[in-house]
């Protein structure tokens, strides 16, 4: 089992150079020596700071040692009093266990050994071939699709192999090439994924919203909705908490510009919009599972501004409140994606129609 530890940062040096980016270091945290796989550059920035960490066995150059597999500033993950003093993306919000840079990869180079958090896959075929374009996840939190012909396998046997892969991390040999990123063989590996710190500052404000509103309290102990959204994969475990709490950090935001919106109710929204994603029997709407769940708490029940946000198609006219979180959640979707590099940052829809629209489909 791994296990979070926590220490100050008192030494690094460099082992030797591996590839651009990527050094094997050795790092003195406490009285303690211990090796990692990251850019010494960057690396740099944590001595004489306080770090939580994990480590997992593994063997460099012939050796059995302990290697670091996750590291992030302490200071990042402490529980959250105010959201208003806390950094969602935190400092040091790298994955050290995966190896690959997507804007340092070239065309026409081949990477072996790469190592990434594979977050799903899709089918595509042509009358020539079948394929997977496998999405994953790169050191610095990037999603990019990997390519791999399943012209030896049986379709539905890779279908089954790649969906108990999704969530994990994954090896593969890559190529560049002018049909985009190719590799023939995907394996999964045996390490735990740990929460990115990102997930982990976002559950605590989620749990600091929920805590402080006896109807979300209720909502939480009857749905087990914080457990529920920690397993669910969204790119990658837990993701989904990052969305809310960036919901959440937006609507303080304006709770400092605006006194004529329902600050309450847009951040009970945040919460029960989700709904939808907790187990159910049958197959409802968004809108209609969202809406279901919230009346089964008399609080939030009673919560009218809450319950016309959750049913987007009442006929009720959107008041400045609901028209304000549909913007909002729109909003978080496009920085979120453009944080993921899924988004053109230059399109000229950007925050507009197309938000507004991402933000209804969501809902719905």
């Amino acid at each position: 089992m791994i296990e979070r530890q926590e220490g100050r940062v008192e030494n690094i040096s460099i082992i030797k150079h591996i590839q651009d980016h990527l050094d094997l270091c050795t790092m003195v945290i406490g009285f303690d020596e211990i090796k990692i796989f990251y850019d010494a550059n960057e690396l740099m920035k944590f001595i004489g700071k306080d770090v939580e960490y994990t480590t997992r066995p593994d063997v460099v150059d012939g050796e059995p040692c302990l290697v670091i597999c996750e590291l992030a500033l302490l200071s990042a993950i402490h529980t959250v009093e105010s959201v208003d003093n806390i950094k969602l993306v935190p400092e040091g919000n790298r994955r050290t266990m995966c190896n690959v840079r997507v804007k340092t990869l070239r065309f026409g180079e081949f990477y072996p050994n790469c190592i990434a958090l594979m977050s799903k896959y899709q089918l595509g075929s042509s009358p020539k071939a079948k394929w997977f374009d496998c999405t994953m996840i790169d050191q610095e939190s990037k999603e990019f699709v990997v390519r791999l012909f399943a012209s030896n396998v049986e379709t539905s046997n890779m279908d089954d192999i790649l969906s108990s892969f999704l969530g994990k991390y994954v090896t593969f040999d890559m190529e560049s090439t002018k049909y985009g990123l190719q590799t023939k063989e995907i394996i999964a590996l045996p390490e735990m994924v740990e929460e990115s710190p990102e997930v982990v500052v976002a559950r605590e404000v989620v749990k600091n919203i929920i805590a402080n509103d006896s109807g979300l309290r209720d909502y939480n102990y009857k749905y087990q909705f914080l457990d529920t959204m920690s397993s669910l994969i969204d790119g990658e475990p837990g993701y989904g908490l990052v969305r809310i709490a960036s919901e959440i950090y937006m609507i303080n935001a304006i709770d400092n510009i605006s006194c004529d919106l329902d600050i309450n109710a847009m951040k009970r929204a945040a919460i029960c919009s989700r709904g939808y994603l907790l187990p159910h029997k049958t197959n409802w709407s968004r809108p209609m599972l969202n809406t279901n769940r919230a009346m089964g708490i008399p609080q939030l029940k009673e919560d009218k501004e809450l319950m016309l946000m959750l049913d987007v198609l009442a006929e009720e006219e959107y008041s400045a409140t609901k028209q304000t979180y549909i913007k909002i959640k729109g909003m978080v979707n496009d920085i979120i994606e453009i944080r993921r590099g899924v988004h053109n940052e230059n399109e000229k829809d950007n925050f507009g129609i197309a938000t507004i629209t991402n933000a209804l489909n969501g809902l719905l």
